[in-house]
């Protein structure tokens, strides 16, 4: 049995899978499978996948009619084999020490996720935010990480994997992190950008054929069902607004993405925002 099962849902990306594919080629850990789940693809993206199935043993192939990324991500992870999963998206890459570094994290220490910095390519190269794993910015900010990190496979089972109510407002990776939180269950990030997330055109973004109206409306949604499942929450999402707001940064700054509260003789000085 494979140590890792690499996760990869694919649909219509026949333009990238092959950069993604060759990146998982060249890790300098071995012991894994990938379990490719095509989603119904049209564009030609199978004829590029089943190059690699013939080439490579441990690749495995999933054939399903159009389910959406959230279904063929449960389906890969359910057939996968491995102690670990680490989900990867078909337009994105992976350094190649990225699974080495994560599964020596994971094994060494008493981790439950191990995740890694970010950083973008493609239309735009940037450093990738993301807030600290506590509940104040987990609960608070909700983009707490990125679905490619590495878990141990029983707790995605545990949890019931990918909540289908998430399928038309997205999500579905924040609600799954948010499991760890609820149960208090401890989450890492290697101090090293292991995974490049493909930032896009505009006319290949998700978010393209919604209007403003409407994206605000799945967001609304998204926050509604996080607040459903994960109703510990509340408080602390309450709280994030608070310091969040116009009227908290009279007494609040926010540097290194920390927030410190004026002293007393601070105060009389200017603040610039």
């Amino acid at each position: 049995m494979p140590k890792i099962s690499i996760i990869i849902p694919c649909y219509n990306q026949k333009k990238y899978i092959k950069e993604c594919l060759d990146s998982v080629l060249a890790q300098t850990f071995d012991d894994y499978e990938v379990i490719i789940v095509n989603d119904g693809s049209t564009d030609g993206s199978l004829s590029v996948i089943s190059e690699y199935i013939k080439k490579y043993p441990n690749f495995i192939l999933i054939n399903q009619s159009n389910q959406g990324v959230m279904r063929a991500r449960n389906n890969g992870i359910l057939s996968a084999n491995g102690k670990y999963i680490y989900p990867l998206d078909a337009d994105d890459v992976i350094t190649p020490d990225c699974l080495a570094a994560s599964y020596d994290m994971i094994e060494k220490g008493k981790y439950r996720v191990v995740a890694s910095e970010v950083m973008t390519f493609g239309k735009q190269i940037q450093y990738f935010h993301q807030p600290k794993f506590n509940k104040f910015e987990m609960y608070g900010w909700h983009n707490c990480c990125v679905a490619s990190a590495l878990f141990y496979k029983e707790d995605f089972i545990k949890f019931g994997g990918y909540k289908d109510d998430f399928k038309t407002c997205g999500g579905e990776d924040m609600d799954y992190w948010l499991n760890y939180i609820d149960e208090g269950l401890p989450m890492q990030r290697i101090k090293k950008t292991l995974f490049l997330y493909r930032m896009k055109d505009d006319e290949e973004s998700y978010w393209k054929k919604y209007d403003s109206e409407t994206r605000l409306q799945k967001i609304q949604l998204k926050e509604k069902l996080l607040l459903k499942y994960h109703p510990k929450m509340k408080f602390w999402l309450h709280l994030w607004h608070i310091t969040h707001s116009s009227i908290a940064k009279i007494f609040y700054r926010r540097k290194n993405n920390k927030i410190r509260l004026f002293s007393f003789i601070n105060i009389k000085k200017k603040i610039i925002y």
